[in-house]
């Protein structure tokens, strides 16, 4: 998924537009330390959030709703990447920030094997562990 997402922005940037790729659980640190860049994220016409969903709280739910309300309100590309199902992610968001997500979002589901995962099971088989 991530991979998919990150040629969509190479592309995206060769045509010259903006992006920016970083993961989610980030944000709140990048708010607090780099006004600059939390700007550019806010601004830039494509954000990719990786790893959407980890670790909810009310501060991250918050944060979450200003900066998709403000890119919701400027019409610019966000590409979610999350290995959450639909049903854990309407948990975690709010009615308002669901529904700005549903408004503008297209859903991509990829029933694809975890590579990650798939390469634990291949180091216990190497490694003699049953």
């Amino acid at each position: 998924k991530t991979h998919l997402a990150i040629a969509c922005l190479i592309k995206f940037l060769e045509e010259s537009g903006s992006g920016y790729y970083t993961k989610f659980y980030k944000i709140p640190h990048i708010q607090i330390t780099d006004k600059r860049l939390y700007d550019k994220i806010l601004t830039t016409e494509l954000l990719i959030l990786d790893e959407f969903g980890s670790s909810a709280t009310d501060y991250k739910s918050q944060l979450l709703f200003e900066l998709i309300d403000e890119r919701y309100d400027n019409n610019l590309s966000t590409i979610f990447i999350t290995n959450r199902t639909p049903d854990e992610i309407n948990q975690f968001l709010t009615d308002a920030t669901l529904s700005r997500i549903k408004e503008c979002c297209n859903t991509l589901f990829f029933n694809s094997i975890d590579k990650r995962k798939s390469m634990i099971d291949i180091k216990s088989v190497v490694a003699g562990d049953k």
